[in-house]
């Protein structure tokens, strides 16, 4: 400054260099805007088990008539439907109508696979009753006028034996986190086939149902029956017999009859007001049975439900419906609220399957074709693909939400019967009364420390003896009332 004979002061030299910093910022601003217009949007990660279109997805099918399961595979052409999601799949149930696929569908290859328990991994941009990452239920039997449940890829009608599978919206259903998988799956086929006809029917407290056949959908239809505060019956063959004395009464059964005694069947002529079938005519004929046998232990204007898995024709001696006013129901499909409602019922009354679980491998998926064929199942088989669910249970912890299976019971609900509730108060009284004694007994102990030393010693024996006992006996009060919830 000296030499360029600069008369500048020092105010007027800062706003000089205030005003070339504010420019420089304005041109890195402008600078950062234009970068951040440029640059490309940030997507966001998909799931780990989700693929795109052209991904081939593993699965078991028949290709042909009378061929047996394989594996196989298939590939989804076109992008995701706005009303369409996908379904990673955890568990799938099987029942006697995936055995019989082979002889009913006309066009293959198939995939079987009716009850399907699976998350979200993608949704389309007009779904809005699921989101991505919620566990869902799906039953094929389910449909209406706008198409099938289940997208079919081409020639390949799919099924839930598969890594995953995409899924008309409006037929995704939530499922409760008090469910596990392997438990809910059936609810989506066996469970609405049961449902179906009991909702129907709007039977009143009291009423007396009998339930033919105690099996996959005749243990559920029980479970449902007697929530409804209906007294139930199981009618059955020996086989039923065994199950029913074992597993009858904790399910909510009153009684049993034989189907295969006429003495029996004689006792409950005019008997009931609903009768839930879910054996077919050949399983009537092998029992040497006729409908006109079940159909005369209804009441007059009562009804007939027909709810069992097979194809097979049904013949029914008109005569003997119109002559007592009996109707008969056979539709085993759902809407939306009716399987809303039973999805509700379900966790508030803790109805769920008694399953036998399998990893989903070729060997396991025939192995369980062949035994649900043959009746060797006692009630239903579930086969799970552990991987996804794995996957899933880690995703879920790691965002801190409910585990399958483990969310909370709603107990306003559910209030208990008068005898567990007047064991529940003895348990409380007990445990109060243990504690102030051995709080006397420390009192005393500690009073008596002082003075002898053998008096310590048998307050110390006292006390100890006073814990235990009390303690073991709130422990058995405690397995009691357990044994008897459960």
């Amino acid at each position: 400054w000296r030499r360029s004979n600069c008369r500048m002061g020092p105010r007027r030299i800062g706003l000089v260099l205030f005003a070339v910093a504010a420019s420089l910022c304005t041109v890195e601003a402008s600078t950062a805007s234009q970068k951040a217009k440029t640059k490309a949007p940030k997507r966001k990660e998909p799931d780990p088990e989700s693929s795109d279109a052209r991904t081939p997805v593993k699965c078991f099918a028949i290709k042909e008539a009378g061929a047996p399961i394989e594996e196989s595979s298939y590939e989804y052409t076109g992008d995701l439907d706005p009303k369409e999601v996908e379904v990673v799949v955890h568990a799938c149930g099987v029942g006697r109508a995936d055995c019989s696929l082979s002889e009913d569908e006309d066009e293959f290859p198939a995939v079987p696979g009716r009850e399907i328990i699976g998350h979200v991994a993608a949704a389309g941009k007009a779904v809005t009753s699921v989101r991505v990452g919620q566990r869902v239920g799906v039953g094929m039997q389910m449909g209406d006028e706008h198409g099938d449940v289940l997208v079919n890829e081409g020639p390949v009608r799919i099924g839930g034996l598969a890594e995953r599978v995409r899924v008309r919206s409006r037929w995704t259903f939530p499922v409760p986190d008090s469910l596990p998988s392997e438990q809910a799956a059936p609810l989506m086929g066996a469970g609405a086939a049961a449902w179906s006809h009991l909702s129907r029917a709007k039977l009143k407290k009291g009423s007396k149902v009998a339930v033919i056949g105690f099996g996959g959908i005749g243990h559920l239809a029980v479970q449902f029956a007697s929530r409804m505060g209906c007294e139930v019956h199981i009618i059955g063959d020996d086989v039923d017999k065994k199950r029913a004395i074992a597993d009858g009464p904790q399910l909510g059964s009153s009684g049993f009859v034989s189907l295969t005694s006429a003495e029996e069947r004689k006792s409950r002529v005019r008997s009931f007001d609903l009768i839930l079938c879910t054996l077919d005519a050949a399983d009537l004929k092998r029992l040497g049975v006729k409908w006109s046998d079940c159909l005369r232990m209804l009441k007059s204007d009562s009804r007939f439900c027909v709810a069992c898995e097979s194809a097979s024709e049904v013949h029914f001696p008109m005569k003997a419906l119109a002559d007592r006013r009996l109707q008969l129901q056979t539709s085993t499909a759902l809407s939306r609220n009716q399987v809303k409602e039973m999805m509700r019922f379900c966790e508030r009354h803790r109805v769920c399957a008694l399953t036998e679980t399998a990893e989903m491998d070729l060997t396991n998926v025939r192995t369980a074709l062949s035994r649900v064929g043959s009746n060797e199942v006692k009630y239903r088989l579930v086969l799970l693909r552990s991987s996804a669910m794995q996957a899933y249970v880690l995703d879920r912890r790691r965002q801190g939400l409910a585990l399958p299976g483990m969310g909370q019971l709603n107990m306003a609900a559910m209030p208990l019967p008068s005898g567990l509730q007047k064991m529940k108060d003895s348990m409380f009284t007990q445990s109060s009364s243990m504690w102030q004694g051995l709080a006397e007994r420390s009192r005393g102990m500690i009073g008596g420390a002082s003075i002898n030393g053998s008096a310590f010693a048998s307050h110390f024996q006292a006390a100890s003896a006073a814990m235990r006992s009390g303690v073991q006996s709130v422990a058995n009060q405690s397995e009691a009332m357990m044994r008897q919830v459960m």
